[in-house]
């Protein structure tokens, strides 16, 4: 298994299809019209406002991409979740967002979680031009995993919306050099525990 940066349309292709299998075929999952993400199906590929402005990470098996998940890059308009939490005080500044992480239920207990977040936090590391880092989890899972990485619990529960399959929270990592590479070492040594 290799994790890497997904740069050419096709494998940013390939991540969307990966996000159309597991969200809306495994998890039964399936957007609610008129959603502020801007959600839509096209071609077994799910779509939504942020594609144009996120950086996508994969985990590939031979050719085949089996994990996904992306980082929305701040901008003139909010992250994601600015659109469900526009006044929220992590969100004030210049925020980054890590989301869209989808990872087929057969591969929860391999390595492939863990390269990839490998993959997402190291290109944070070098790369990230943001005051936070934010993402939204389920709680206990994987929200408990976030905490031990060094994020915070920054919300009550909420639902995106009527079609969501449960209570997510708002979690924040102030980026910098420090808390990233406490979550890198976290993942090399969580890494190193299942080889």
């Amino acid at each position: 298994m290799i994790a890497r940066v997904l740069e050419s349309e096709s494998d940013i292709d390939n991540a969307l299809g990966l996000l159309y299998d597991v969200y809306v075929k495994e998890m039964n999952w399936n957007p609610s019209d008129g959603n502020a993400s801007g959600y839509r199906i096209v071609d077994n590929k799910l779509y939504d406002n942020f594609v144009e402005r996120s950086t996508y990470f994969g985990v590939y098996e031979g050719d085949k991409i089996i994990s996904t998940g992306r980082v929305i890059h701040p901008g003139n308009t909010p992250v994601e979740i600015g659109q469900y939490l526009p006044n929220h005080s992590v969100l004030q500044g210049k925020t980054a967002e890590l989301n869209r992480v989808a990872i087929p239920r057969k591969y929860f207990e391999s390595i492939a979680p863990i390269l990839l977040f490998e993959s997402i936090f190291s290109w944070c590391f070098e790369n990230l031009d943001a005051q936070n880092l934010v993402t939204t989890v389920g709680y206990p899972n994987p929200g408990q995993l976030f905490e031990k990485l060094g994020f915070e619990k920054a919300s009550d529960a909420f639902r995106y919306g009527p079609t969501d399959l449960g209570d997510v929270y708002l979690y924040s990592l102030l980026n910098n050099q420090t808390n990233l590479m406490k979550v890198l070492n976290m993942l090399e040594n969580l890494k190193e525990l299942s080889a």
